[in-house]
């Protein structure tokens, strides 16, 4: 034991892999003062590393099933099999640990399907510590539900304080829900987590690519055919010059999809692949980003001001508004998925080639507020 204070992190992504990046950033910032429990109930993510000081605890991973929508896992049990574990595993590790402060990512505005877990962990925290601190760790856009007034509740009865990820100026938790008078707590604005942006890395071409991305990669074929075939169409009219479009398709894209994209690349300006633990580093470097809205790219392109079009998707509710509101600050263009035509597309690249970088004044603090904030509480 270190003698400081004991803090678990329970972190469960379902469709992309933001809240994972998100919540691993925090985390960098928390472990000089804390001793960190990370509980990670999602699917691997590859290259997401964390300090060696952080102690790990898998739970079953659960993601949703993009046809049904539904929960499910890679296991041979059945889902709520499956979530009994998860609920038996969490309680043994929280028993185990006594935490001082127990950070939920997300839950109440979302995760619902697991409310059940993490309510019994809720409770069997406060019986083994009547002292520790729960605190929710909210992205910036929450889902919008008509259940406020059950998200209030629980709020108000279980957690200590409530920390979004946003800076107010692009977003507010009002602007998604009426009535927040209604919560008790405390409500803090962190700014926005973000990677630490470093020296570029060698892999990186200097100012002579595009690079396209999406995410997690289960919705990302639909997004990044189109780019091929407008770059391709760029490419013979001559207009993209010496530049290659540098794809990174995700983790979690289908192999056969990946394996159809990477067929339509075959002998052009391009170069693809599913993952870079670099990816900043490209977008640092490139030209013009192409991508959906997810929180962590947004962040990406925030942080290195590069020109950007963004598409959001539609599987996750934060997309649309995000995009809308970097599109209204002169941030970033947006194309709707259903307006994702080549031409349009070949369009919005010339033009984005030829605007000026963006310049934004939001805060990009967000991890090093949090751990202060965490303290304070």
């Amino acid at each position: 034991m270190t003698g400081r204070k004991r803090l678990i992190f329970y972190s469960q992504h379902l469709v992309g892999v933001g809240h994972h990046f998100r919540n691993r950033q925090i985390i960098s910032e928390l472990v000089d003062e804390y001793e960190v429990y990370f509980i990670d109930g999602g699917r691997s993510v590859p290259g997401a590393t964390l300090p060696a000081s952080v102690q790990t605890h898998h739970l079953i991973p659960i993601f949703k099933d993009l046809t049904s929508g539904c929960l499910t896992s890679e296991t041979e049990y059945d889902i709520q099999t499956v979530l009994k574990l998860r609920k038996q595993a969490l309680i043994s590790l929280i028993d185990r640990i006594c935490p001082d402060i127990f950070i939920i990512e997300y839950f109440p505005f979302a995760r619902w399907e697991l409310a059940s877990e993490l309510l019994t962990a809720i409770y069997k925290a406060r019986s083994i510590n009547s002292n520790i601190r729960i605190i929710c760790s909210l992205r910036d856009v929450p889902r919008r539900t008509q259940n406020a007034d059950r998200i209030f509740s629980i709020l108000n009865r279980h957690f200590n304080a409530l920390l979004i990820h946003a800076d107010p100026q692009l977003t507010r938790l009002e602007d998604h829900f009426s009535h927040t008078n209604k919560i008790h707590i405390p409500v803090h604005y962190t700014g926005y987590v973000v990677e630490p942006l470093n020296s570029v890395d060698h892999e990186c071409p200097k100012q002579n690519s595009v690079l396209v991305s999406a995410g997690g990669g289960a919705d990302g074929y639909d997004l990044i055919k189109p780019c091929i075939k407008a770059w391709q169409y760029l490419s013979q009219k001559g207009i993209v010059k010496d530049r290659k479009m540098v794809i990174f398709t995700g983790p979690f894209m289908p192999q056969a999809q990946y394996a159809a994209l990477e067929s339509v690349c075959n002998g052009g300006p391009f170069q693809i692949d599913q993952f870079t633990p670099h990816f900043l580093h490209w977008m640092q470097c490139a030209d013009l980003s192409i991508s959906r809205a997810g929180y962590n790219t947004c962040m990406n392109i925030l942080e290195t001001c590069t020109r950007a079009i963004l598409v959001p998707g539609s599987l996750v509710s934060d997309q649309e508004f995000r995009a809308h509101r970097l599109f209204k600050l002169g941030i970033a263009d947006t194309i709707s998925p259903k307006n994702l035509t080549t031409d349009k597309l070949a369009k919005a690249i010339v033009n984005a080639l030829s605007s000026a970088p963006p310049v934004h004044n939001i805060a990009l603090n967000g991890a090093t507020t949090t751990r202060d904030l965490i303290r304070a509480i």
